[in-house]
């Protein structure tokens, strides 16, 4: 089950439409207005909602805690999608969200097999917010099975990580001016799992990525007959992955779908950035990049009409859903206008009302 996700409990249970996303959250707000109604809960947290602003919240602290103890990106990100599932059935407003990241955290640990001992992982949580984290490692010993509970004991993780690097090497070693037909039957099913990602047919090796040379055939061409995606297109795809799993994307799309959105952001960046387009450059520092000294230059790029018109056609031939590429693309845009205007200080203000009366 955890080797291929279309088999996997990610997408036999965990995979949900937006309007099922939706009854569930409109279940917990039901909920909250009960407990408010039999003042089981107070009237002053009525304001705070798990929007994208409390979203980012929590990814902040998710990764800050992550980083303390030295964690790689799987691990952190499969913590996050704990969370999210965890929210999925419970309200925010009836937890301590600091021991909810902090448990997220130890039991990632756990299941992608980097552990820390729980006690380690409970001092760099309390070292972080000591108000929050109780002294008392059974509290968290006792939320650990509280989460998994509320997870129903799914907890094998498919992230796009691995189809980012799939999909990089099928752009980079594939003549696409020389395709004229792709047989579906070896379509994305063979990313995320399937067939070990092993490409037949229409998709064939074309030995080594950084000489970009086929053995055979002759050279490969960027933004001519393949497409390469250079060293900062690949970090701001890392960055744009990292940051989805503040949306709904992980619950909702295949692994493979956040990957080509992230690609497809990272490329359209690449060359609006080039043309000194303030949003893109944002994101672009957001995600660590270096910009071109001279913005508005393109001529230190490639062919950008060809590589966008190889991705394209890339996505065309590959039995892929394209509105699902395109709402993956659209609601980490959107993310990110809102990020524009988020106040982190507002938000801890706004979270402190959650440890009211407490």
């Amino acid at each position: 089950m955890s080797a291929n996700y279309w088999n996997s409990s990610q997408r036999l249970h965990w995979q949900f439409t937006r309007e099922e996303l939706s009854e569930k959250r409109r279940n917990i707000e039901v909920l909250e207005n009960q407990l408010m109604a039999a003042g089981a809960l107070p009237l002053h947290l009525k304001d705070i909602e798990y929007d994208y602003n409390m979203r980012i919240y929590l990814h902040n602290l998710v990764h800050k805690l992550g980083r303390r103890l030295g964690l790689r990106a799987i691990p952190i990100t499969t913590a996050e999608v704990y969370l999210s599932r965890f929210l999925l059935n419970v309200s925010l407003k009836e937890i301590n969200i600091y021991l909810l990241v902090t448990t997220c955290i130890y039991l990632a640990c756990k299941v992608e097999e980097c552990p820390h001992h729980i006690r380690s992982i409970s001092n760099e949580a309390r070292n972080l917010w000591p108000q929050y984290i109780p002294h008392d490692l059974t509290k968290l010993a006792e939320f650990e099975f509280y989460l998994i509970e509320e997870m129903e004991n799914y907890l094998i993780i498919h992230n796009p990580y691995r189809s980012l690097g799939q999909i990089r090497n099928i752009l980079a070693s594939t003549d696409f001016a020389h395709i004229d037909n792709y047989n579906s039957n070896n379509g994305m099913n063979n990313i995320d799992g399937g067939n070990n990602g092993n490409y037949r047919d229409g998709y064939k090796s074309y030995g080594d990525l950084s000489s970009g040379l086929d053995p055979s055939n002759g050279k490969l061409y960027d933004g001519v007959n393949c497409l390469i995606l250079h060293q900062d297109e690949l970090q701001v795809s890392w960055s744009i992955i990292n940051d989805s799993y503040i949306t709904d994307l992980s619950l909702i799309f295949p692994p493979h779908i956040i990957s080509l959105g992230a690609i497809y952001i990272a490329v359209v960046l690449r060359c609006s950035a080039m043309m000194n387009d303030r949003a893109s450059s944002a994101i672009l520092r957001r995600a660590g990049v270096d910009l071109p000294n001279k913005p508005g230059t393109t001529n230190t790029g490639p062919n950008i009409e060809g590589r966008m018109n190889i991705l394209t056609n890339f996505m065309g031939i590959s039995n892929i859903d394209l509105n699902e590429v395109i709402e993956a693309v659209q609601e980490i845009l959107t993310l990110y206008e809102v990020w524009e205007a988020y106040d982190e200080n507002k938000l801890r203000k706004k979270v402190q009302k959650l440890f009211m009366n407490r």
